[in-house]
């Protein structure tokens, strides 16, 4: 229960920093010159840089061989970050 608990933690600590990365991504595109066509590519990095956080820390977790949990970290936030961006901007 207690490695459950910790990998929730963790997937809203990710999920947390996702947003700022995001809102950061965002003022930096309203603050600077940079193009808008380059937000596709700054929300991918904040989603990788994401998952890295997410597979970092849970691989501290489980204490296994890292590359593969944090794999399955970054496959299982990066379905959780698009199935609630699909939710939320899919809602008529």
């Amino acid at each position: 229960m207690e490695i459950l608990r910790k990998t929730v933690k963790v997937m809203m600590l990710s999920f947390i920093v996702f947003i700022l990365l995001t809102l950061l991504s965002a003022a930096i595109i309203h603050l600077t010159g940079i193009k808008e066509s380059l937000s596709d590519e700054m929300m991918l990095i904040s989603l990788s840089l994401s998952a890295v956080f997410a597979g970092v820390l849970e691989a501290r977790i489980l204490g296994k061989k890292m590359l593969y949990v944090f794999l399955i970290t970054a496959l299982l936030f990066v379905f959780i970050v698009y199935v609630s961006l699909y939710v939320i901007f899919d809602i008529k």
